[in-house]
């Protein structure tokens, strides 16, 4: 199970368990519960996968205390990729 995934479902449990109060915990919930959870968090990941234009820009708001990635900065069309690769990444 992802990091990321697991970290998205439990934040999004948490908001729903406050207006459910049938589960507990995390842990407390049913396999088809356990997988709509995992299902929603892949979904909402994926929605993060294709950055905005101000995301990318943020990018180069860090990019000089990154002191340089791979030997040289970034260049504006290599933003997405890594991007996207991040998050494909992390809804594995």
């Amino acid at each position: 199970m992802s990091e990321v995934v697991e970290r998205v479902a439990r934040a999004s449990f948490a908001f729903w368990k406050q207006q459910n109060s049938r589960v507990a915990d995390f842990e407390d919930m049913n396999p088809d519960e356990l997988e709509f959870a995992m299902a929603h968090a892949r979904a909402m990941i994926g929605e993060m996968r294709k950055p905005t234009p101000s995301m990318v820009r943020a990018v180069y708001s860090v990019e000089p205390e990154l002191d340089c990635v791979r030997g040289h900065h970034l260049m504006e069309d290599e933003v997405p990729k890594i991007f996207t690769a991040m998050i494909d990444e992390a809804s594995k």
